[in-house]
């Protein structure tokens, strides 16, 4: 077997037909000898395989009725289309690296000790009012707050494991968006992700809510072990493209 940041994938011999099905049988699949040819096969679907092919296993988008987890759904490669998706997936960490390699003095955000650096804006139009987004496939809430204050932060959120936020006030360091990962809204007990606007309507631009949209993507896939790849982008484009909608919606004042 070899496993990479978001793939599991498994190497087909004939003579190890064994092995493999051992190996991928919590998966729902199988590979069945069709008396000169191989498939692998769940259900109704089925894929020719040959020797020294990879089986390449991922969670869907989709999640199970059964067991509220997402449906793991299953591709053959050959050698040199395996390698090529490696090399892609390889990218696509470089990628995720950089982003989440946070400088404390220019992104606030610590997603360990749930602290906080902000500085007040001054004067501004306050709006308590906590939005709440049901993505509906994933068990997990989006929170949308602006206009407010670290306190009404405090007052309706704690962390996961129900500790308060230490949200602290400093010069100098004045962000216009940020995430609050794995939070619990004190009035229904929900579990989700908080984005609060610090700054004035008018003063927030696509690129600021597409950066807050990618890091409650990336905490609620990540949180449901959801994977994501160069050939499973579906899970993460949704995800992203639907929370920069709704914060976008609080923004624009059409929520």
């Amino acid at each position: 077997m070899i496993y990479s940041l978001n793939v599991e994938a498994f190497k087909f011999h004939p003579y190890d037909i064994a092995n493999i099905n051992k190996a991928i049988e919590r998966f729902g699949i199988s590979v069945i000898d069709k008396n000169g040819y191989y498939s692998v096969e769940r259900d109704d679907t089925h894929i020719i395989i040959n020797d020294g092919d990879f089986i390449v296993v991922s969670p869907s988008a989709d999640i199970s009725s059964y067991s509220g987890l997402p449906v793991y759904e299953f591709k053959a490669y050959t050698n040199d289309r395996f390698i090529r998706l490696m090399e892609m997936n390889n990218q696509l960490k470089e990628l995720t690296d950089k982003i989440f390699n946070y400088n404390p003095k220019e992104d606030p955000r610590d997603p360990i000790f749930g602290k906080h650096n902000i500085k007040k804006n001054g004067k501004k139009k306050m709006d308590k009012i906590v939005y709440e987004f049901d993505p509906k496939i994933y068990p997990r809430s989006l929170f949308v707050m602006k206009g407010c204050e670290p306190k009404d932060v405090i007052d309706r959120f704690t962390t996961r494991n129900g500790s308060e936020f230490e949200i602290e006030i400093e010069e100098g360091s004045e962000p216009t968006m940020t995430t609050f990962p794995m939070v619990r809204f004190k009035d229904t007990g929900k579990y989700g992700e908080l984005v609060v606007v610090w700054i004035d309507d008018k003063d927030v631009d696509l690129s600021m809510i597409s950066h807050e949209a990618f890091h409650v993507s990336m905490d609620i896939l990540s949180e449901l072990g959801v994977k994501f790849h160069a050939d499973n982008q579906e899970p993460i484009s949704y995800m992203v493209g639907w929370c920069a909608k709704c914060i976008s919606d609080v923004v624009s004042g059409k929520s």
